[in-house]
């Protein structure tokens, strides 16, 4: 009596085992695909976004993200405990752009509620945007106030 011989794992090009079941297929492939892209698109969620309209103002790029992260830094300064936030500046000189994000901080995760991005239109004028997590309506008037310039006031917490 013969006994049978065992099936040998098949290769792939490199000599490693190829996969075995359904993922060789062709629809196996596709199911994979489309899973891996459900699962990334679910990882990349947005906050919600108000509709709080871009501004322009007769001021230069630089001079008006520093004024923002200032007063920023100024209204939220960094705190210990339950009450933690964040603010984080980025300037970029080559693309004439800046950005100032707020943020709670925890021990465990980061959670922006409100950027202000500021693009240069010409040397003395800018464009600034606001991207607000819902619920964060208040301190984003309050930063735009800075940005028009009418008043300098720290928003109360979101």
């Amino acid at each position: 009596m013969t006994l049978p011989t065992p099936a040998r794992p098949q290769r792939d090009a490199d000599g490693a085992n190829a996969p075995i079941g359904p993922a060789r297929t062709p629809t196996g492939l596709l199911w994979g695909a489309a899973l891996t892209l459900l699962a990334a698109c679910a990882a990349i969620t947005r906050p919600a976004s108000t509709d709080l309209a871009a501004v322009t103002v007769d001021r230069d790029y630089e001079g008006l993200y520093r004024s923002i992260l200032e007063n920023a830094r100024r209204c939220y300064p960094p705190r210990a405990g339950a009450d933690q936030r964040e603010v984080e500046g980025m300037l970029d000189t080559q693309a004439h752009t800046a950005s100032v994000n707020f943020a709670f901080r925890s021990r465990e995760s980061r959670e922006s509620f409100m950027t202000v991005d500021v693009r240069a239109l010409t040397p003395t004028s800018s464009k600034v945007s606001f991207d607000v997590r819902d619920g964060a309506e208040p301190q984003a008037r309050t930063v735009r106030r800075w940005v028009d310039g009418t008043s300098s006031d720290c928003p109360t917490a979101p």
